[in-house]
């Protein structure tokens, strides 16, 4: 079975143009997650061929830029205050950077910020500026 996807889509005007993207293995070609699968965010797609190869192939798409696909916040405000956001990512980062700025001034409070990171990220703040204040 070959595998043919949208070369290109212009949701201004609807239209695609359609490429081979390579030939699935039989059976199950038709299942995507059993012998093709895109990622959303703009990646590669991925196919079996009938040699049980597993290929690769650029999706021809922009890929979307990093973001947060699910977030949450919790805080304190007995004893040691601190707050920290966890939040999982639509593909890994080389880096991060979070700048804490006090709403009623507008001036930056704190920076926060890490390495390398992959899935889940979480920041920790402990209310204090970056003199310990």
């Amino acid at each position: 079975m070959t595998f043919t996807a949208a070369r290109s889509c212009s949701f201004a005007d609807g239209t695609t143009t359609p490429r081979k993207i390579g030939d699935l293995a039989a059976g199950d070609a038709g299942r995507r997650g059993v012998t093709w699968t895109v990622d959303k965010f703009g990646g590669p797609v991925a196919y079996v061929d009938a040699d049980r190869q597993i290929h690769l192939v650029p999706s021809g798409t922009a890929t979307h830029a990093l973001g947060a696909i699910e977030t949450e916040v919790t805080s304190s405000i007995g004893g040691d205050p601190w707050w920290q956001w966890r939040g999982l990512l639509s593909k890994p980062a080389a880096s991060w950077k979070a700048t804490l700025t006090s709403k009623a001034t507008g001036t930056v409070v704190r920076t926060l910020s890490g390495g390398e990171v992959s899935g889940s990220l979480t920041a920790q703040w402990d209310d204090r500026d970056g003199k310990g204040a």
